[in-house]
């Protein structure tokens, strides 16, 4: 409901009378921002490209883009949403009240270079214009600006994210975006988003426990995500994008939704799991494609393993024997592709017809971020270039490929020595098989040949095994 009385002070003017420094102003695909006191990263400027342009995608195909950034930080993805995806309404929120005045400045202010040292003054500009709501469901007050030039609404609300998404759902308020970046494993917030989304809209989701992912709290796992995964595999970075895929979509079955995934992606940094998830109406939930991964810790081997297998799940490497090793089972998790090739296609074209390649900090224009650029760019497994890793999601979204990478060092426990990767990705599609770079690890490949498969094609390309090694000998057995 709206409040009558004139607009109070913000939350952050409450807690200090101090005026604030001059802040810098940063610069992110081409779009100036303030970062205030939030959290922010460089690194993470891929996966705001990437949203931005599935975003964008969206309201051309539908018409409408309607958007819940739930734990914004200094509210940039929230701009991007506005400003880069065409949005016409953006909830822009987070629960720390300090970070209220970068978040209106990044959103409303038309001119952030020009308001140097006022920015401040400029911010409680803006907050003085706002209407105070005070939506069904919440106790604490949402400032909401109807910009009619623009032809755009915005909010902006320092509330507790499950209050948020509750409220919405029982207010009948449905949007086509709801983006959470969330800390750790917290996965409460999947369900009540799950409720907020419309259907056919996008939900974005974030995880950084690396530790569940790599199998080190099974404990936790099993409650984050009502999965167990096993440690010491190969694959844990991936593993940790399909618990959070796994999630959401069991948590879309309970309600009658069909959960799968546009776009996954995993950054070294962190490191950081994100999925973005199209939501639509349907009984029909990919059952088959939520399931365990098995892994044999002698080949090297990984196989999916569906729910009626899982007593029979033993490796297969040497053979058909029904009496070899048992797999380690991690499960259940999502066992499908991590991307929608259309999807991907979509976002591609989109980025093309912008001219976006490179990194998102190419045009950084303070100083501090500029050295903090050049440091990335030389990192070994610093962040990709956005056309790149479109490419490889491209390869990725391979219905046919094996869940888990082989990385091309492992190769070597069984050769004397190993060809480049995208010569054997190449010797791999040319026998048939399905073959990719991975975004996951730079020495990686995935492919739906079996390890013996990938080893005999090594060999054909006047590769030699190990002499010495018993392994190699049962690879190659019939």
């Amino acid at each position: 409901r709206r409040r009558a009385s004139a607009p109070r002070p913000s939350l952050a003017a409450e807690q200090s009378s101090a005026q604030p420094a001059a802040q810098e102003v940063n610069q992110e695909r081409g779009m100036p921002f303030l970062m205030g006191p939030a959290f922010y990263r460089l690194e993470s400027g891929l996966s705001r490209d990437l949203s931005t342009l599935a975003a964008a995608v969206h309201k051309r195909r539908t018409g409408s883009l309607k958007v819940l950034d739930l734990m914004a930080g200094s509210g940039i993805r929230s701009a991007r949403y506005l400003k880069q995806a065409g949005a016409q309404y953006v909830w822009c929120n987070d629960f720390d009240p300090r970070l209220q005045e970068t978040q209106v400045m990044n959103l409303l202010c038309p001119d952030l270079e020009a308001t140097g040292q006022n920015s401040h003054i400029e911010a409680r500009t803006l907050l003085s214009k706002a209407q105070i709501l005070r939506p069904g469901g919440l106790s604490r007050d949402v400032w909401h600006w109807e910009q009619e030039g623009e032809g755009s609404i915005v909010r902006v609300s320092q509330v507790d994210a499950t209050r948020i998404l509750t409220a919405c759902f029982l207010n009948e308020d449905f949007y086509d975006v709801i983006d959470i970046d969330s800390f750790g494993s917290d996965s409460r917030f999947i369900g009540s988003s799950l409720d907020a989304v419309k259907h056919d809209g996008l939900l974005y989701l974030t995880s950084t426990d690396g530790f569940s992912a790599g199998g080190h709290r099974p404990a936790r796992s099993l409650a984050a995500y009502g999965a167990f995964v096993r440690a010491g595999l190969p694959s844990s970075n991936e593993n940790g994008l399909r618990m959070l895929i796994g999630v959401a979509v069991r948590e879309g079955a309970v309600r009658g939704l069909r959960v799968t995934p546009v776009f996954s992606l995993y950054s070294f940094h962190g490191p950081v799991f994100r999925t973005m998830l199209r939501v639509t109406r349907s009984s029909q939930w990919p059952h088959k494609e939520y399931g365990f991964i098995g892994y044999c810790h002698v080949h090297g081997q990984t196989s999916k393993v569906p729910w009626k297998e899982l007593s029979g799940a033993v490796c297969t490497c040497c053979g058909l024997s029904k009496k070899g090793k048992p797999l380690s089972l991690s499960g259940p998790i999502w066992t499908g592709p991590l991307h929608d090739r259309d999807e991907v296609q979509s976002i591609a074209d989109e980025a093309a017809a912008r001219g976006w390649q490179g990194y998102s900090f190419d045009d950084e224009s303070s100083q501090s971020s500029q050295n903090k650029a050049r440091e990335l760019r030389s990192k070994k497994n610093g962040p990709q270039r956005l056309e790149d890793v479109l490419q490889i999601m491209l390869g990725e979204a391979d219905e046919r490929l094996r869940p888990g990478f082989i990385n091309m060092e492992h190769l070597g426990k069984h050769l004397l020595s190993y060809p480049p990767r995208d010569v054997l990705i190449a010797e791999l599609r040319a026998k048939g098989f399905a073959a990719s770079r991975s975004h996951l690890e730079t020495k990686a490949f995935r492919t739906s040949a079996t390890l013996q498969e990938v080893i005999a094609v090594c060999i054909g390309l006047g590769l030699k095994l190990r002499e010495s090694s018993d392994v190699c000998k049962s690879i190659l057995a019939p």
